[in-house]
């Protein structure tokens, strides 16, 4: 165990300025949030390029209708992916599910370059995209509740969100400085970009795994009474059943789910606005002769508007969660800090 323990302090020192945290869960607490740092890069990039390859070719109040269509299809993907959790280890699951989804953008990628129309790609895309923020970002936050108690997790998270909120900023950053007239990249080749980040993701999510079995062995080996319990624990599927009857259950979780609903009602709302603005700011700079009246053109810029304006969200999220989040947490609990998620939209 000496030579995990040096790396491990090296990241305890750095870490253990923002919160509490304990010598020997440095280095998987600082693995946990470059993943996640990785990850919402990647999606980060890619959102901007939804706005700009579905306005391209159709109008907001379209778009709108989409929504309910992802809402209809999580419906019968959710069911699937709980099959799956209930037959496979976690590790795998997360590593083929991001397998997946990287062969999906490489698909974009030869579709686009093979000037697929806009009118069929674009809507593909971004249902593809709306499925794949909610279950890149789940299945991180599943992985790592796995690995940490409750108390334990009250301590690292906030720290390892600082990740997230890191990630998504830069994402946006990036594709703002890189999809433009004349730009280093294309809007397909962000895609592969986002597909080489997923890939280190995966690389993360197999060392952080086979990190976490390993010292759980050690720390069985140690206490022969749990050495039974490992072999049943270490690489179990999620449980079977379902969120869905979960919630059904608990009024509070009934109470929270619609919460959730009016929140993403009000947020829907604002992207709607948001896409009409783009939409008539593009068409009024076509008309002016700021760019070209082509469809990669009005993509290029309809994607840097959308990533700019989240560059300049996603850096005030990262302020909030460095400055506020572990306060508000502190001052009110959790069951209050909920009361805080509408400031958010």
């Amino acid at each position: 165990m000496r030579n995990e323990e040096k790396p491990s302090n090296f990241f305890y020192k750095i870490l253990r300025l923002f919160t509490i945290i304990h010598p020997d869960e440095g280095l998987t607490v600082f693995l946990l949030l470059f993943n996640i740092f990785m990850i919402m890069g990647a999606y980060s990039i890619l959102k901007p390029l939804r706005k700009g390859l579905i306005l391209t070719r159709y109008e907001a109040s379209q778009e709108a209708y989409l929504y309910a269509a992802v809402a209809i299809l999580l419906i019968f993907v959710i069911k699937i992916f709980s099959f799956l959790s209930s037959k496979v280890p976690r590790n795998v699951l997360i590593i083929s599910v991001t397998s997946f989804f990287i062969s999906n953008l490489v698909l974009f990628y030869i579709l686009g370059i093979l000037d697929t129309p806009l009118s069929i790609l674009g809507i593909i895309f971004w249902v593809w995209l709306s499925i794949f923020g909610v279950f890149v970002v789940a299945q991180f936050w599943g992985f790592s509740n796995d690995i940490y108690s409750e108390q334990a997790g009250k301590r690292l998270f906030p720290i390892i969100m600082i990740g997230q909120n890191l990630g998504a900023y830069l994402g946006a950053k990036a594709t703002n400085k890189l999809v433009q007239p004349g730009g280093p990249l294309s809007v397909y080749q962000l895609m592969l970009l986002a597909a080489a980040i997923l890939i280190i993701s995966i690389i993360l999510t197999f060392v952080i795994h086979k990190r976490e079995v390993n010292r759980i062995k050690h720390k069985v080996a140690t206490q022969a009474a749990e050495k039974d319990s490992i072999n049943e624990t270490e690489e179990k599927p999620l449980q079977k059943g379902g969120g869905f009857r979960l919630v059904l259950k608990s009024r509070y979780l009934i109470f929270v789910a619609f919460m959730i609903l009016m929140l993403n009602y009000v947020n829907t709302t604002g992207e709607f606005i948001r896409s009409a603005v783009w939409k008539q700011t593009a068409d009024e700079a076509k008309v002016a002769g700021k760019i070209e009246a082509t469809e990669e053109a009005t993509s290029q810029y309809l994607t840097k508007i959308e990533s700019g304006f989240n560059e300049m969200v996603n850096l005030i999220g990262m302020l909030i969660q460095l400055f506020l989040v572990s306060r508000i947490f502190k001052w009110f609990g959790v069951r209050g800090a909920i009361l805080f998620l509408p400031f958010r939209s």
